[in-house]
C-alpha cells in the first residue's frame, strides 16, 4: 500500500481545484496588510468579480470616491441630532459629544447652533 501525498497546488482526485478556505474572521484579518498588499488585493478582488459579471464591480469602476465638495454632507438622522442636541444641553464638551458618536466635530457644532438659537 502506497500513500499519496498532495501538495497544495495540486488537482484533487476528481479533477477539481482545491478549495481555498478563508480565515474566520476575514475584516479582522485584513488589517495585518500594509497597503501595497490592500491594493493589489483589492485590484484582483474587482478584477475577478468583473469576469464573473458581479453587479458590485460594475460600480467600483466609475470615478474614485474622495471627498464630498463642501455642502453635500449628509443630514444626522434624527434620533442621532436628538441624543447629540440632549449631550450638548447637559453640558458634555463637543469634542466629547464628537467622539463618542462618532460624528465630526463640525457636525456638532452645527447642532449646537441650533440649541444656542433655541432650536
Amino acid at each position: 500500500m502506497t500513500r499519496e501525498r498532495r501538495s497544495k497546488g495540486q488537482v484533487g482526485s476528481g479533477g477539481e481545484a482545491p478549495r481555498l478556505l478563508l480565515p474566520g474572521n476575514l475584516s479582522r484579518s485584513l488589517r495585518h496588510l500594509d497597503d501595497g498588499q490592500l491594493e493589489e488585493l483589492l485590484r484582483a478582488a474587482g478584477a475577478e468579480a468583473r469576469r464573473r459579471g458581479l453587479k458590485a464591480a460594475e460600480a467600483d469602476r466609475g470615478q474614485p470616491k474622495g471627498r464630498k465638495p463642501a455642502g453635500e454632507a449628509a443630514p444626522l438622522r434624527p434620533g442621532l441630532e436628538r441624543v447629540v442636541r440632549a449631550a450638548l444641553e447637559a453640558g458634555v464638551k463637543p469634542a466629547a459629544v464628537a467622539r463618542e458618536f462618532r460624528i465630526s466635530r463640525a457636525e456638532v457644532q452645527r447642532v449646537a447652533a441650533t440649541v444656542k438659537r433655541g432650536r
